[in-house]
């Protein structure tokens, strides 16, 4: 499950069922975030809908917060003030910055 929290009001903004599981997320504004379990979606919160996605980029099988070594984990960096999220690949380091009209596509 995924949800919206608001925190002044003590109460859940959105929650949906999402179909796989969704990784570590990162979150881009009130409405979006990025699942990164197995490669990058951006997933709209109000519907768990996947908007827009990046399957050529491994962003390894991380399901919570302890890494196992059954667990493949690139090198990820994360930087949600700039909506933008770097992953280390075997060749290149592969760099996704998070555009304002993305809600039409995936």
């Amino acid at each position: 499950m995924l949800g919206l929290w608001s925190i002044p009001d003590q109460t859940w903004l959105s929650k949906v069922t999402m179909r796989e599981p969704i990784g570590t997320v990162m979150a881009i504004d009130r409405n979006r975030c990025v699942s990164l379990y197995r490669h990058p979606k951006l997933i709209d919160l109000s519907t768990g809908c996947v908007i827009a996605s990046w399957p050529e980029i491994d962003s390894g099988t991380q399901v919570d917060s302890f890494v196992t070594l059954a667990m493949r984990v690139p090198p990820t960096a994360l930087d949600s003030a700039n909506r933008r999220f770097a992953i280390a690949g075997a060749d290149a380091i592969s760099v996704v910055e998070i555009d304002g009209d993305l809600s039409g596509q995936g």
